[in-house]
């Protein structure tokens, strides 16, 4: 038999060099209707089995996937992507309004004149309403906070080495925690009315609360060595974008001088 993908001669019922199958049907309505439920609802055994694994213990599942332990577990950027297409689609079927997301507020915004940093804001409002690229934004604030805190610290491996996570597995792991944020906005999809407030001050503190129980379990660190370290990186991440604020306003005032 000869594979139709890419030519190789073979027996047997996959191609053993691409994977392709010895047979393949025309397309249906009912593969139209299987790929639909595969990639919004819960076709997927890994996108169900790494949800589940995150609601009932992230760290240990986090430390997992560093480890290597995988073929269970969808990757996160691909999880993170999923879950906000769902997320979208259901808040889309359930008619339920989207709150406006402003970089700045609409006071400061009249006093600024700059032409270039209106631009600028108008560009990170854009940025801030894409949920795939705010998560992202935001692991990426926190990877250097997280690795200077835990960079003395290390994860004991399956083969008996101790493994020191390096920024792209604090991504990975913050990534992680991103999804996490996902999982409770779906929760919190049926009080988006002002009359909720409450229950949103809870998902605050809750949100605050995922990082530490992630680093919690994946270093097996206490509870207060994990709550202060991320306090630490909240300070840090702010103080950072309080200096990017204040560059970005003179680098902008400064470059429409200039022309």
């Amino acid at each position: 038999m000869i594979c139709i993908d890419c030519g190789t001669e073979y027996e047997g019922s996959f191609c053993p060099k691409c994977g392709q199958p010895a047979k393949t049907g025309r397309i249906t309505v009912k593969d139209t209707l299987h790929s639909v439920f595969t990639s919004f609802l819960v076709g997927d055994n890994k996108f169900i089995n790494t949800c589940w694994q995150l609601i009932i213990h992230p760290g240990v599942m986090v430390r997992n996937y560093l480890y290597g332990r995988r073929s269970k577990l969808m990757a996160p950027v691909p999880l993170l992507v999923r879950m906000v297409a769902v997320y979208l689609l259901v808040k889309f079927l359930l008619d339920i309004p989207s709150g406006e997301t402003h970089f700045i507020s609409d006071d400061i915004r009249g006093n600024i004149h700059s032409d270039s940093l209106l631009m600028f804001c108008g560009f990170m409002e854009h940025v801030l309403k894409n949920n795939v690229l705010f998560a992202l934004m935001s692991a990426a604030l926190f990877v250097l906070p997280f690795y200077l805190l835990y960079k003395k610290k290390t994860i004991e491996h399956p083969g008996g080495k101790s493994l020191s996570l390096n920024t792209a597995e604090h991504f990975y792991t913050l990534v992680y925690v991103g999804c996490m944020y996902m999982m409770l906005s779906f929760v919190l999809l049926p009080f988006h009315g002002p009359e909720h407030m409450g229950i949103k001050s809870v998902a605050d503190f809750v949100r605050l609360m995922f990082p530490v129980i992630v680093y919690h379990q994946l270093y097996r660190v206490g509870w207060w060595a994990s709550f202060w370290r991320c306090i630490v990186a909240w300070i840090m991440v702010i103080v950072a974008l309080i200096v990017f604020v204040l560059l970005t306003f003179g680098l902008f005032y400064g470059f429409d001088a200039v022309k």
